[in-house]
């Protein structure tokens, strides 16, 4: 349903990469929350590879998603805000 809000956006074309990126950002930013919210493992399987996630509070680990949910409000927020400036 989030990726309904990106349909709108125009991508802005760009001759090389640095330059699409750079018009772009917003819109990758908020692509690559949402391909973090699908493709997060479990906090089990991140422990077991990344052991030095065992020095983190639980609790903190367990609000991994509230943070990208932060991070992909605000991204839309943004792109609302300039989409508005360019009408």
């Amino acid at each position: 349903m989030i990726l309904i809000l990106f349909l709108e956006y125009r991508i802005e074309p760009a001759e090389y990469l640095f330059d699409f990126v750079k018009k772009n950002f917003l819109l990758l930013i908020g692509l690559a929350c949402i391909m973090l919210l699908y493709l997060m493992p479990p906090i089990h399987y991140l422990i077991r590879k990344f052991p030095f996630l065992m020095n983190i509070p639980i609790a903190i680990l367990f609000l991994k998603y509230t943070y990208i949910y932060i991070v992909l409000t605000i991204d839309l927020y943004l792109l609302n805000k300039k989409k508005n400036q360019n009408l």
